[in-house]
C-alpha cells in the first residue's frame, strides 16, 4: 500500500479496549507520506477510550505519533513499513500502548533531529529486527 498527502488526524490507528484486544492484525509492504505539522504538545496526547463508539478519526484528534498508533493490541507484526512526512513533525512515527507480542522487521521512518522513532509504553514481548531507527527504544 502506497499513500501520499495524509493529514494529522489520520493515519493508521489499531485501538481495541482495556480487556478487549485487537488480535493478530500483521501490516505489511506499506509506505506512507504524511502531511506533517505536528507540534510535541501533540506527541503528548492521549486519545480518548471510545468504548463501544466507532472509532473515527475525527472524534480521537491528533494522535501522538505522525503514521501508526496501537492501543490495546495483541499479537501484531509490522514487516516493510515506511514512513515520512512533507513538512516538519515533532511527533514519532509509531506510538504504541499496551501492546502485547509485537514483531517489528524492516521498520524506516523519517525523523526530526533529536526524536525518538518510537514512543512504547506498557509494550510487552517486543521483537525488532532490522529496524536501526528503533535501536535504544524502550517500553516505559
Amino acid at each position: 500500500m502506497i499513500a501520499t498527502g495524509i493529514e494529522p488526524t489520520s493515519g493508521i490507528q489499531i485501538t481495541g479496549i482495556p480487556r478487549q484486544p485487537i488480535e493478530g492484525v500483521r501490516l505489511e509492504n506499506i509506505r506512507l507520506e504524511f502531511q506533517g505539522g505536528g507540534t510535541r504538545a501533540q506527541a503528548a496526547n492521549l486519545p480518548p477510550e471510545l468504548g463501544a463508539g466507532y472509532p473515527e478519526p475525527g472524534r480521537l484528534g491528533v494522535m501522538p505519533a505522525y503514521g501508526l498508533f496501537a492501543r490495546h493490541v495483541r499479537d501484531r507484526e509490522l514487516g516493510n513499513v515506511n514512513l515520512s512526512f512533507e513538512k516538519m513533525d515533532l511527533r514519532p512515527p509509531l506510538a504504541c500502548l499496551d501492546v502485547d507480542d509485537l514483531e517489528i522487521d524492516n521498520f524506516k521512518a523519517l525523523l526530526m533531529r533529536g526524536m525518538l522513532a518510537a514512543k512504547f509504553v506498557a509494550v510487552k514481548n517486543a521483537v525488532i529486527q532490522n529496524s536501526p531507527v528503533l535501536d535504544g527504544v524502550t517500553s516505559q
